[in-house]
């Protein structure tokens, strides 16, 4: 049986696969990640439907309609002797609660749920940039958009572990908070800093944060939102001028440990 299975949702076009091939580029050499696609599944059990996209997700409904979801899980199962025990399956994607639900009863606490979105602008320029090679798209994200179970999807983030928007990150950003939810990375916490509180210079305050070590970097990251992370980039540059971008990574020297490096990723 796997060690874990992530599941990965999300909005056609919100990067659920560009996150499932880099979790498996970064982290292949110190863990068996396996990639999964529910689209291979569906073309196991339809080798008649045509490759397109409407047709596809018509094929997927009636999956869904039929097995409440069960499915997906079924065919985890089915393919679980061609993993390893320690296995961590990249499940992408999920489309409806059906699917989740019938995972997490087979699994348990060996589930991760991952939601992606973005908004609609930035979803309909990453689909106009699209060159699918697996199967033909539609016209437009508005014809993506017709399909109910698509619509539907941003409610999976309710029941996500994580919701990521990757409009306001990078891929290096959404990489790094999706990594240490799966515990890809060691967390470590390295006391307090004395912050810069916005708005005032007389006001101090403190704020406990996470940093997790990489180690193909040679760096600590710090998780934060955006409004600690520029009082965590103002502390350790003592300047208040230091403009946070979010979605962009900044590198600091640390003032208290000589060699180690800051990043900060917004939420």
């Amino acid at each position: 049986m796997p060690k874990l299975i992530v599941l990965l949702s999300g909005r056609v076009c919100a990067g659920k696969t560009t996150l499932a091939l880099r979790l498996t580029s970064a982290f292949a050499d110190k863990f068996k990640v396996k990639h999964v696609k529910t689209f291979d599944l569906l073309k196991r059990l339809g080798a008649q439907v045509a490759l397109e996209r409407g047709a596809m997700q018509e094929f997927g409904e009636r999956l869904d309609s039929r097995t409440g979801g069960a499915w997906v899980c079924d065919e985890l199962l089915r393919d679980e002797q061609n993993y390893d025990d320690n296995a961590i399956i990249l499940l992408d994607s999920v489309r409806i609660l059906g699917q989740i639900e019938a995972i997490r009863k087979a699994y348990g606490k060996r589930v991760i749920h991952i939601h992606l979105d973005a908004n609609l602008s930035e979803l309909q320029k990453r689909y106009g940039r699209r060159n699918s090679k697996e199967m033909k798209e539609l016209a437009s994200y508005d014809e993506v958009q017709k399909n109910k179970t698509e619509r539907n999807v941003p409610k999976l983030a309710r029941s996500a572990d994580v919701v990521i928007l990757t409009d306001r990150c990078t891929e290096e950003d959404v990489l790094i908070r999706a990594a240490s939810h799966v515990g890809f990375m060691v967390a470590s916490t390295l006391g307090w800093w004395t912050l810069l509180l916005a708005g005032s210079s007389e006001a101090r305050g403190k704020v406990r944060l996470p940093l997790f070590w990489r180690e193909n970097t040679s760096c600590w990251y710090a998780l934060a939102g955006r409004t600690r992370a520029t009082r965590f980039i103002r502390s350790l540059s003592h300047t208040r001028s230091t403009t946070f971008h979010p979605g962009r990574i900044h590198r600091r020297q640390s003032c208290s440990s000589s060699q180690a490096q800051f990043c900060t990723c917004p939420s």
